[in-house]
């Protein structure tokens, strides 16, 4: 039997993913919209081929946010910004404002829901719950 907590999972997983993905398609956008200030903030990073990641970070960030945002390939999806985050964390918010400001949070948390995500798959409300299920109705 259900606790009363467990019958909300498939809801809060899928507004989870849903804030992911609006996050990181809203993110990609933003960079592929404006590539050379992307590539001048790799740069200033020390981002090896900052000309070639700025497009390979946002194309990553809308594809994996539209991905989530489906719960299409979910687990696989979260990698990419996964790394993309981790990176952001240690070469840009750490240094700048230690551990306790509030972008290091903020990115921290996004890691973590992504880490969840990934670790307990996107929901029942999904299109890979769908697919993976089709025959066990």
């Amino acid at each position: 039997m259900k606790t009363n907590c467990e019958a909300f999972t498939p809801y809060t997983k899928l507004l989870l993913r849903l804030m992911l993905g609006v996050i990181f398609i809203y993110a990609g956008w933003g960079k592929i919209n404006n590539i050379p200030m992307v590539e001048g903030m790799l740069t200033g990073l020390s981002i090896p081929f900052p000309a070639i990641m700025a497009w390979v970070l946002a194309i990553a960030e809308l594809v994996c946010g539209a991905l989530l945002v489906l719960g299409l390939w979910t687990c696989f999806a979260t990698i990419p910004v996964m790394f993309s985050i981790a990176v952001a964390f240690f070469t840009l918010h750490l240094p700048k404002e230690g551990l306790m400001g509030m972008g290091s949070l903020y990115v921290a948390l996004i890691f973590f829901s992504l880490l969840h995500i990934s670790a307990s798959g996107p929901g029942k409300i999904s299109l890979d719950h769908k697919v993976l299920h089709k025959g066990n109705k």
